[in-house]
């Protein structure tokens, strides 16, 4: 789609787990690798993914809001999300930022040069309006085809993001887990081969474990050229893993995050982050590093 070379962070992943070095040594890490990144302070306990605008071209966004429409205390209101934009204008003025009055969450959606997975609780968030019109907004909003999918009924009902994501060359990717049913997989892969797009599941990282672990391959960050992904210790679920990706991403440059102190955290570190395709932002690699250096192998995927 375009190579996101500016990554955001939320202030709190230093609160995350009780481990405040964790994202010390996760920035000294990007510092090192002179990857742009800056942090950022958001009002009460939101997700950074799911309250930043989605970028759908080069220079173009589009905040939604945030919050089912039947809870009482709603995370964003419109108030709340014109402030958002003004804040996001004032770290990048040329930004193109269209207010929609849909709701949807950044960690429902994920998209790639055509195509946007919405998770199906867009729906009953904006159920005041009818589905046919929401895809037809989306659409225009997106500036791609949008196709709605199930939802994997679990905690976090209705969030895609350790779940499923669509790779730049069109397949889906599906993270195994307890919660994943073969049955509703095999409807999942049915019906992302109706739409002509290839499926690829993921090995569960915690095979052993009878509930959904924070943590899955899913949570990789895509930064210019390079892919930064986690591995969990598990010698055969990470190998199959970084092959399957490794077929997705043959020109990417890889950095395998050591599953100490990443791989516990990696789930955080995704909903915490945000990338996108700045050119305005200048680069924030010349500040003071603090923290140890992280350790990680550098390759290719």
């Amino acid at each position: 789609m375009f190579p996101p070379n500016l990554l955001l962070i939320s202030e709190r992943l230093f609160h995350q787990h009780g481990n405040r070095n964790f994202a010390k040594l996760f920035r000294n890490m990007l510092q090192m690798s002179d990857v742009r990144h800056r942090m950022v302070m958001l009002p009460g306990q939101q997700q950074l993914r799911d309250v930043l605008p989605v970028q759908v071209a080069g220079g173009r966004f589009v905040l939604f809001q945030s919050g089912g429409i039947s809870e009482r205390r709603r995370f964003f209101s419109a108030q709340r999300q014109t402030s958002i934009a003004e804040e996001f204008l004032r770290i990048f003025p040329d930004a193109d930022i269209v207010l929609s009055q849909l709701r949807l969450e950044g960690t429902q959606i994920s998209l790639n040069a055509d195509t946007a997975l919405v998770s199906d609780k867009v729906l009953w968030d904006n159920r005041n309006y009818k589905s046919l019109q929401i895809i037809e907004d989306l659409e225009q909003l997106l500036e791609r085809r949008v196709l709605i999918v199930p939802s994997l009924h679990s905690d976090d009902s209705g969030s895609l993001a350790g779940f499923m994501r669509i790779a730049p060359n069109g397949t889906v990717l599906i993270q195994d887990s307890p919660l994943l049913e073969k049955g509703f997989r095999r409807r999942l892969e049915s019906q992302f081969r109706r739409q002509h797009l290839p499926t690829k599941l993921l090995p569960n990282p915690y095979p052993q474990l009878s509930k959904k672990h924070p943590s899955g391959y899913l949570g990789y960050l895509e930064l210019g050229q390079s892919v930064y992904y986690p591995i969990f210790g598990n010698n055969e679920a990470d190998v199959k893993a970084v092959e399957t990706m490794a077929l997705l991403y043959p020109d990417a440059g890889c950095v395998l995050l050591n599953p100490k102190p990443f791989g516990g955290y990696n789930g955080w570190v995704f909903l915490q982050t945000w990338s996108a395709e700045v050119d305005q932002q200048a680069s924030r690699a010349s500040d003071k590093a603090y923290g140890k250096p992280a350790r990680a192998a550098e390759g290719e995927c």
